[in-house]
């Protein structure tokens, strides 16, 4: 019995087809993968907070959990893209931020990207849910929150404090980092 590939003309095998064969297959939209990822960060968030409550020596270290668990979540579900195309992108917004705060860091981006007509939404969502958890402790815990997890930190930048505030933001970009063991190799 012949094989069936010996049986199709010669023209039938483009590379392009073959391309195709090897492509991944992107079955889930866009909707599914941020359902996910909001399924995912929403209980946690909420979590935090009533440990918070109830054990306020540790905010410090929830909030930097939150900070860079929220950006695994969202690279690993795939609800945003992956680090690799955004290295540029993320050392200015990091430079920016160590100096003057996530706030500012996201604002210079927003006003960069409009001037060059192209930005990485992955990029603004990571700083979008670092400025969400702090804004969340800030308000949950108004007399409890440290200092350095205000939304517009007013203290020097070469202080501890300074530095705790960067580290969080660090940690946010590092979760979106390491969200990329989580998804597929081919993509």
């Amino acid at each position: 019995m012949p094989s069936i590939a010996s049986t199709l003309p010669v023209g039938a095998l483009s590379p392009v087809m073959l391309q195709r064969a090897f492509e991944p297959v992107d079955d889930i939209s866009l909707a599914d993968r941020w359902d996910r990822c909001l399924a995912l960060a929403f209980p946690l968030l909420a979590i935090s907070l009533l440990v918070g409550r109830y054990v306020p020596n540790s905010l410090l270290w929830i909030a930097l959990a939150d900070c860079f668990l929220l950006g695994l979540i969202m690279g690993a579900t795939r609800a945003i893209e992956s680090f690799d195309e955004a290295f540029l992108d993320c050392t200015a917004v990091l430079l920016v931020s160590y100096f003057c705060g996530p706030i500012a860091g996201f604002g210079i981006y927003v006003i960069v990207s409009l001037v060059k007509q192209e930005w990485n939404t992955a990029l603004l969502l990571v700083l979008f849910s670092h400025v969400l958890v702090r804004l969340l402790f800030s308000i949950a815990f108004a007399d409890e929150a440290p200092l350095w997890l205000t939304i517009m930190p007013y203290i020097s930048v070469f202080s501890v404090f300074g530095f705790a505030s960067f580290c969080s933001v660090a940690l946010s970009f590092g979760g979106w980092m390491m969200s990329n063991f989580f998804r597929p190799i081919n993509e």
